[in-house]
Order: structure tokens, then sequence, then C-alpha cells
């Protein structure tokens, strides 16, 4: 699967970088606050809003990503369930983010699935990070507490994440890769500087500054 171990290298360091963040750590190891939980739970919810939007308004992206993939309905249960309602701004990393996703929609659609790609292994990540939220938060694991995005399809997520990376492989035509494994690290560049904005339990530590040049297939408008 030559395109997926190119996702997969050019996201592996964002990834690993990302996992040492105070908010990351305290994810995983079952220790962030429930204010802090929810306001990562906000910007999310932007980051999803934004992605699956445009997602939708490709047909010819069809054949990777279907309407019952989206994972903004059970962002908004969370939300609910935790009493805050999204109506925060999204914060600089993620309001670009966004608009490279309108962006790319006009520009070059086939790069979208990068993101994609990027957000459905992030389920992956939910089996483990469910079990510590659940655990930080003194509720069941199940869905209806707070915890559907990570909880909801879990136990048909590792066999339908290898569906996933076959279809997506079998679906981007060769001269079009490198702009899909572009917007990954793009996504993955958000979402790193999401995680080192926003704050956890743990006490800050240096956060490396990593902005890769040139990641950008269309400029961002502010």
């Amino acid at each position: 699967m030559e395109l997926i171990n190119a996702l997969r290298t050019g996201t592996q360091d964002l990834h690993r970088r990302l996992e040492q963040l105070p908010l990351a750590r305290a994810l995983a190891e079952g220790t962030v606050a429930r204010t802090h939980y929810a306001a990562l739970l906000v910007q999310l919810f932007h980051l999803h809003r934004g992605l699956e939007a445009e997602l939708a308004a490709q047909p010819a992206l069809g054949a990777v990503y279907r309407p019952d993939m989206a994972r903004l309905p059970a962002l908004s249960r969370d939300l609910q369930q935790f009493g805050r309602p999204a109506v925060d701004l999204p914060l600089p990393a993620i309001a670009d983010l966004v608009q490279n996703f309108e962006d790319w929609s006009v520009v070059e659609p086939v790069a979208l699935l990068g993101s994609l790609y990027v957000v459905e292994g992030s389920r992956m990540g939910s089996l483990i990070l469910g079990k510590s939220l659940a655990r930080a938060f003194g509720v069941p694991l199940q869905t209806g507490v707070g915890l559907d995005y990570h909880v909801e399809g879990s136990a048909q997520r590792p066999q339908l994440w290898q569906q996933f990376l076959q279809g997506f492989e079998a679906a981007v035509p060769e001269p079009q890769r490198e702009s899909v494994v572009t917007a990954a690290i793009v996504t993955f560049q958000a979402l790193y500087d999401l995680y080192a904005a926003l704050p956890a339990t743990l006490s800050p530590w240096p956060v490396p500054s990593v902005t890769p040049a040139g990641m950008a297939l269309a400029p961002a408008r502010r």
C-alpha cells in the first residue's frame, strides 16, 4: 500500500510530537480536566463541521467518504453532555485549516482525503483514549455520557479501518497522491498547534516550533 505508507511516513514525526504535548499526555493518562477536554471538543467540532461539509459536497469522493462516517453528530451530543455549546470561535490553527478545506475543495478536492485519513486514523486511537477518559470523568465506557466521539462504533472499528485503507488506496490516482500526503501533513500540523495551544492539568513544558514551509496546497485567507 504505497500511498498509505507515504501517509504514515509523512505524518509520523508530527504524530509523535503531538503525543508528547501536555494535553495529549493528560488525555492518555486520564488526568485531563473536564473543562479542558470540553474546550478541545469545541475545536474538533469546528474541524469536523468544515471537513465534513466539503467532503459531502464532493460526490466524486463518495467511494471513500460516506455520510455515515460523519462525527459531527457525536461531537454535538458530547458537548451537550458537558454543557458546552460550540459557540467559541475556532482557534487560529483550526480556522486556517477549515479555510484550507474550502480552498482544496475548489482547487483539488482529492486533497480532502488527506485530512480524512488523519481524522479516521484518530478513531483507532480512540479505542485507548475512550478508556482513559472514562476513568478521568468517572463514567462507564459507553455512549451517552460524553464519550460518543471516541466510543461510537468501537466494536467494528479495526475491521472498518482496514476496509477504509483498502478503498482509500484505490481511490487516489498516482498523480494526485502527493497532494493527499501534503494535506494530511497540514492537518496534523494544525492538530499539533491546537493541542499545544490548549491547557491541560499538567504543567506546561517547552513546545518545539514545527511549522514546515511550503505545506499549504492553497494559501489560507485571513
